[in-house]
């Protein structure tokens, strides 16, 4: 069956990206795909002002990987997840039931990350930080890039 909304793509690339980090060892803590009424709620405010709902947060070990999942590359989601503050990190941490010592070194073991349909040119080009993780979805398959170079292992 073709894909025939914006919404149905980004829902495939959402269960793609879902399975890809099962594969290589992650634990789904929060899927959130186009339509569904879960997820965990990063909140940063008292009553949920400055909230950020990412698309999937998986953990493996002390890492944690937050992923925003659009079929085309948008700066909004780059600047969703850099919007990330103390609290967003101590509500990230309570809810995943992390350690103090993870916020305390959090840097160190959160990987920002955005799953769009890509090629590696095209992420060469786009303004996406140095701090981001790319799952360029090419070919029915999803492969990490940092700066548009493949990553062995996440």
């Amino acid at each position: 069956m073709p894909i025939k909304k914006a919404k149905d793509e980004e829902g495939l690339l959402a269960f793609r990206i879902r399975d890809f980090l099962i594969k290589n060892g992650y634990e789904i803590r929060s899927f959130n795909p186009p339509g569904s009424q879960g997820g965990i709620v990063l909140l940063d405010k008292y009553r949920g002002r400055g909230s950020i709902k990412p698309d999937v947060i998986a953990l493996k070990n002390k890492k944690v990987i937050l992923v925003e999942v659009k079929p085309k590359f948008g700066q909004k989601d780059i600047k969703k997840l850099n919007s990330l503050n103390k609290n967003h990190i101590e509500n990230l941490a309570s809810k995943l039931r992390l350690s103090s010592s993870w916020i305390a070194s959090y840097k160190k073991y959160l990987i920002k990350a955005i799953c769009i349909k890509t090629n590696k040119k095209e992420i060469d080009r786009l303004p996406i930080p140095e701090d981001f993780l790319v799952f360029a979805y090419i070919k029915e398959q999803i492969i990490p890039y940092q700066r548009g170079r493949d990553l062995n292992q996440i």
